[in-house]
């Protein structure tokens, strides 16, 4: 038997948390449209650092509420304070017998110990002046899964969703804000989510490893440039080279040991050609 007091302490262990959520992904859709195409994403320190509540480091945000009649009429949101809350839903009895549900975050030993580690939902028998009652609750670990009463509605989400939780170590612990990234990736990972990212923090390509494993062709960090060794007219060359970091097209003219126009073409370090010109795409007669 579980006393009604044990459900009674859930309101004082029950926590509320600040509305203002301090972690967050930069975009919430830019997220979902790049799980949509890496499942593994937040393996990866560069996307979980800008998705981490898709990535679920983030505390989970949760309906938080008092003497609701169901669970349902709660439209109050918090984020819970720490990774070690889960989101709860229980129902207690006032002392004249009326049904009432707290929502709000719980720390995962109290979830467990009320509702066990298997569950996400529980019918807990109490008494209350020698009269058994069936009190219902459970926790969940997704956001804003607390609220429908976990008696009647499953609270677990479309694992598809959602990156699963996270194992092993923290890819969050890495700074890749100023990272030196060399080499380019080939193409945008998604370019809308790229410039939904954009939308939302016009900074975004000065993040280094966003400018060149994310986004290198939304933040023109990397230039495909024309790649031959040696042609006589720039229209011959259809091969192309994808260039590092730091580099722009290069077009070298000079003459061969026939004294026959050559012309090269490829990639070149910005330090060695910025003596001879200003934009990146950039042509010197030899």
């Amino acid at each position: 038997m579980t006393s009604v007091f044990l459900f009674l302490t859930i309101i004082s262990v029950v926590y509320g948390a600040d509305n203002v959520k301090v972690c967050h992904d930069i975009n919430q859709q830019a997220c979902q449209r790049m799980f949509a195409k890496r499942s593994d994403m937040c393996d990866d320190p560069c996307i979980a650092n800008i998705c981490k509540d898709t990535c679920r480091y983030c505390p989970v945000t949760c309906y938080h509420c008092d003497n609701e009649a169901t669970p349902e009429s709660c439209n109050k949101v918090v984020q819970c304070l720490t990774t070690n809350q889960l989101c709860i839903a229980a129902q207690r009895y006032t002392t004249d017998f009326h049904s009432l549900f707290t929502s709000g975050c719980a720390e995962k030993e109290l979830c467990h110990s009320l509702f066990g580690f298997d569950s996400t939902k529980r019918e807990v028998e109490t008494t209350i002046n020698e009269r058994a009652y069936h009190l219902h609750g459970g926790c969940c670990d997704s956001n804003l899964c607390n609220i429908h009463d976990p008696s009647n509605v499953s609270t677990t989400v479309d694992p598809s969703s959602r990156p699963p939780k996270p194992t092993g170590s923290n890819p969050l612990l890495g700074n890749t804000t100023h990272q030196e990234i060399k080499v380019c990736k080939d193409k945008d990972l998604d370019t809308e989510a790229c410039r939904l990212l954009n939308s939302t923090d016009p900074t975004i390509c000065q993040n280094n490893c966003i400018a060149t494993n994310l986004c290198p062709s939304f933040c023109g960090t990397c230039l495909h440039c024309k790649d031959c060794k040696s042609v006589a007219d720039t229209n011959e060359c259809t091969n192309t080279t994808l260039c590092k970091t730091e580099q722009q097209c290069v077009t070298i003219e000079r003459l061969d040991a026939n004294l026959q126009l050559s012309i090269v073409l490829g990639c070149m370090d910005t330090k060695v050609s910025v003596p001879f010109a200003e934009d990146r795409t950039l042509s010197i007669l030899i």
